[in-house]
Formats: structure tokens, C-alpha cells, sequence
């Protein structure tokens, strides 16, 4: 085993293409999503920044004497982000016939609207054989 096929973080970073498959049919339509792995540096970072944010927020109100908890929206939103930030490109998108270029915003805004595109974005960007060549 080459020590270099230990290195998660770097395969990681290699996008992976699946074609997104509507639960409605269980048919593919063309549009191809590329994400990151689940130990990707940049997953990792976007993660840790939000949950210090999220952190840190809880420990002012805790500090004023203020009982917060958070809210589920919260928790939603944070889900609905990461999927977004996993994204990283994709083809066969179309809006009136015309190509939907890639964009971090879009990418927000198609995981908003669709939980399947989220759960498809996650179970891809978890599986590392994804991200990685079997031997």
C-alpha cells in the first residue's frame, strides 16, 4: 500500500460526477452533478467555520444569561449549505432550454428547492470509493 492512498483529504478534493436520479421516475434526465468528498479541505474548513460560528453565537446568549436553543431552521439551513458548498459543478442543466451555468448561488438555490438533490449530494460525497481507486 502506498502511503499516498492513506491521503483522504487530497483524493477528496477530486470531484466526483452521478447523474441525479428523480425518486418520482428512478430515471436520469442528463444532469450530472461533480462533488467534493465528504474529507475534503474545503468541506472541512466551510464545517468548522459554520459549527464556531454556531458555537459562538450560543456562548454570547449563554453569556448574557439568554436561554437560545437551535431552531431546526437552523439545522435545515445549515444541511441545505453544505450540500451547496459540496457542489462544485455540473452539466445538463437546463432553464427554458437554455444551460444553467454553475454557480455557488444556484447551487444554493437547487438544494433549497429539492431534498433529493441534498440527499443524493450527500450520499455521493460520503462514499469514499467515490474518491478513491480500488485495488
Amino acid at each position: 500500500m502506498e502511503l499516498s492512498s492513506l491521503d483522504l483529504s487530497t483524493s477528496s478534493e477530486k470531484g466526483y460526477e452521478f447523474e441525479f436520479i428523480p425518486e418520482a421516475t428512478g430515471v436520469g434526465e442528463g444532469f450530472y452533478i461533480t462533488v467534493l468528498g465528504k474529507h475534503a479541505d474545503t468541506i472541512k474548513e466551510w464545517t468548522r467555520k459554520a459549527v464556531n460560528n454556531m458555537r459562538e453565537r450560543e456562548r454570547l446568549l449563554a453569556k448574557k444569561g439568554k436561554d437560545d436553543y437551535r431552531k431546526v431552521e437552523e439545522d435545515e439551513a445549515f444541511g441545505i449549505q453544505l450540500a451547496a458548498t459540496t457542489i462544485i459543478g455540473w452539466r445538463g442543466l437546463n432553464d427554458g432550454g437554455k444551460p444553467v451555468e454553475y454557480s455557488k448561488e444556484m447551487a444554493l438555490t437547487i438544494c433549497r428547492i429539492n431534498p433529493e438533490i441534498r440527499d443524493q449530494v450527500s450520499a455521493a460525497s460520503e462514499l469514499m470509493s467515490n474518491f478513491t481507486k480500488s485495488k
